[in-house]
């Protein structure tokens, strides 16, 4: 037993490795760029370029959602005309009232 443990440690632990020869090198045209070492202030510019983008486009969601919220109390306010009390009013019954308000609203 002792000699069936020698011969399964005695085995080279990195099999295949001679068996797939390397690629050819790539091409001129289809190599990467050679990177180039960034000095702290490009990287902190990028950063902040990076910064005032996303913040831009915040910015644009913010406006979208603050168009919403605009809808929506005018909604509130169209449905507080039709009913004060809104608890009691089924709501598809509150669609369909703010629906009719606003479509009198568009023809006035």
């Amino acid at each position: 037993m002792v000699a069936d443990k020698k011969q399964t440690t005695d085995r080279p632990k990195t099999a295949g490795t001679g068996a797939q020869p390397q690629a050819p090198a790539p091409a001129d045209a289809t190599k990467r760029k050679s990177w180039i070492k960034k000095s702290p202030v490009e990287i902190i510019l990028e950063q902040v370029k990076k910064q005032e983008e996303k913040v831009a486009e915040m910015k644009k969601e913010l406006a979208k959602e603050e168009g919403e919220l605009q809808k929506m109390r005018k909604a509130t306010e169209l449905l507080g005309e039709v009913n004060p009390s809104l608890e009691s009013v089924p709501q598809g019954q509150l669609l369909f009232l703010c629906e009719k308000k606003l479509l009198q609203g568009e023809k006035q």
